[in-house]
């Protein structure tokens, strides 16, 4: 069940105490093992709704449980914003540099400032490799969705277990590029990988 308790309970985020207390009442009944038979899908119902009420009549809990729901729906925006991002940079990919690497780059900085889910990736080379074009084998940070919590970090009964609340796992992919002959030293290109929710921001060097 991947609802918030607040959906979960058919409640508003304002919702009163008492409020509270009658959603709860009314579904625990609704649910509770002892009328539907140990129903594995009603006592999971009945489980989370429980769990929902002590969160949420808990002035603490419910604080806390608040602060994490709305860190969630950010990150949400969020990753819809790079999404958005990434549509822009496919219509401008023919223009750059790089326009035969093997995944998408577009030109440039275009305003954006680096931000905290950017990456820097240098790669150096000689001045023949420069000249002549080579293919780099590198290794990307990657950092994907949750597949368990579904990006939300919110279990039915805590936060998610698989990412520990943050929405996202870490690890690593490697992919090659092919840098084109003529590169110059300092060519700077932000690569927009599918999947990866963070910004990979590609800088050449050439000694």
């Amino acid at each position: 069940m991947s609802e918030d308790h607040y959906t979960l309970l058919g409640l508003r985020r304002d919702a009163s105490l008492d409020e509270i207390k009658k959603a709860y009442r009314q579904l625990a009944m609704r649910h509770h093992p002892d009328r539907t038979q140990n129903n594995p899908q009603d006592t999971e119902i009945f489980k989370a709704v429980t769990v929902a009420f002590a969160t949420l009549s808990n002035p603490e809990r419910r604080a806390a449980y608040d602060r994490l729901l709305a860190t969630a729906e950010r990150r949400a925006t969020k990753t819809r914003a790079q999404r958005t991002r990434t549509t822009t940079a496919d219509r401008r990919r023919q223009n750059t540099p790089f326009g035969d690497i093997l995944e998408e780059f577009f030109q440039g900085w275009d305003g954006w400032p680096l931000e905290r889910d950017d990456r820097v990736l240098e790669i150096t080379l000689t001045s023949q490799e420069a000249k002549m074009g080579v293919t780099v084998p590198v290794d990307i940070p990657w950092k994907d969705q949750c597949p368990l919590c579904q990006g939300s970090g919110l279990a039915p009964f805590s936060i998610c277990s698989g990412c520990r609340g943050s929405g996202n796992t870490h690890g690593s992919r490697r992919l090659t590029l092919n840098i084109p002959s003529g590169v110059a030293s300092g060519t700077t290109q932000r690569l927009c990988l599918a999947n990866n929710h963070l910004n990979i921001v590609v800088r050449v060097k050439v000694r």
